[in-house]
């Protein structure tokens, strides 16, 4: 990058621990020269200038010189004479832009339909996220509510929190806190699902929750499918169905060359070497995948202590999952608690004291 020294320069994205520059230690001084025209330089325009820096970058040895180093992820910029990181980058208004960035991302108004925006810190929306792609390395939080028409994603390592979801996809691996709730949404979470709203409600959609949830009133008097699943590591489904699928694939070529040995064989033909080495090959792969898939499995089937904790009403049409077992809510419910007794292998209930 050079060193110039504007008002203000443009930015580059730096990973922590990177080296930014290196310096080496000045040279003996030299003697004044001469331009074209034979006027005489003095030996002061030839000394080179310090390089300045704030707190975000470390100075460290390097054989001859020194290394400036990235203390964190952020901007890099030139800015008045000094060297700096801005680990957050803050978007004054709406946006429907692409934006990859290794810090915190704030966006003071909303994510218009098509924004896709990249982070890898927290992503703090002022107003909606509107059919918008977000995913970030730690929490989102969209102030106003995630609109998503069907297309909006949103992916957290940490937790979301946001006034309402609507036809859009939450997964986090930490809590997900909504207000007032969430309408045909498919949601993700290795922590809690928690609304706070007392006229809240989950309606329709699917919900899947390690640690179960906390809510007013769960379904609809319309009778919405609202699908509950709690007490499972739900990531470690969706590694599953990829091995399953992969071990489909694998399933797929051993068939293709099972047919080709026997038209081999139909003709009197001998299997060639590197087909039967194929075959072998093969053979092994789907084992080694087996394997992992059943171990996969066996790991899902771990319980983790969870509730589905309804302080208002549970309407019919509400689907509850636990371990493969299911638990179908045909007569409204109020003021309720379901749990998943591994003694018997069902979900029961019982009413909130």
């Amino acid at each position: 990058m050079p060193l110039s020294d504007p008002a203000s320069s443009a930015s580059i994205q730096v990973k922590a621990g990177a080296t930014i520059v290196l310096l080496s230690n000045s040279l003996a001084e030299g003697r004044p020269g001469f331009d074209v025209k034979g006027m005489e330089i003095p030996i002061e325009k030839a000394i080179a200038k310090p390089i300045k820096h704030d707190d975000s970058i470390r100075e460290k040895p390097y054989e001859q010189g020194k290394r400036l180093i990235a203390l964190h992820a952020g901007d890099l910029r030139y800015d008045r004479g000094v060297l700096k990181i801005t680990s957050m980058k803050a978007i004054d208004g709406d946006t429907d832009e692409n934006i990859k960035f290794s810090g915190e991302i704030r966006v003071k108004g909303n994510l218009l339909p098509g924004c896709i925006l990249m982070a890898g810190s927290h992503v703090l929306v002022s107003g909606f996220a509107d059919e918008a792609l977000v995913s970030s390395s730690g929490k989102v939080v969209a102030k106003m509510g995630i609109r998503g028409g069907g297309r909006g994603i949103i992916r957290a390592k940490a937790g979301i929190e946001t006034s309402f979801t609507e036809r859009a996809t939450l997964v986090a691996m930490g809590d997900i806190k909504l207000k007032m709730g969430s309408i045909l949404s498919m949601i993700r979470t290795n922590g809690k699902l928690l609304i706070s709203d007392e006229n809240g409600k989950l309606s329709g959609g699917i919900c899947q929750a390690k640690f179960g949830m906390e809510v007013p009133s769960l379904g609809s008097d319309k009778g919405i499918r609202t699908e509950i699943s709690f007490g499972q590591d739900y990531f470690i489904k969706d590694e599953i169905n990829k091995y399953d699928e992969n071990i489909g694939k694998v399933k797929e070529n051993i068939a293709k060359i099972d047919k080709e040995i026997a038209n081999l064989h139909s003709e009197n033909k001998s299997v060639s070497s590197p087909l039967a080495e194929e075959k072998t090959k093969q053979m092994k792969i789907l084992d080694h995948l087996n394997q992992e898939a059943f171990a996969l499995k066996e790991k899902f089937e771990g319980h983790f202590d969870s509730e589905i904790i309804v302080h208002g009403i549970v309407y019919p049409g509400v689907v509850i999952e636990c371990h493969n077992r299911y638990h179908e809510i045909k007569q409204q419910r109020n003021k309720v608690i379901f749990f998943f007794d591994r003694k018997t292998g069902v979900i029961k209930e019982r009413p909130i004291s």
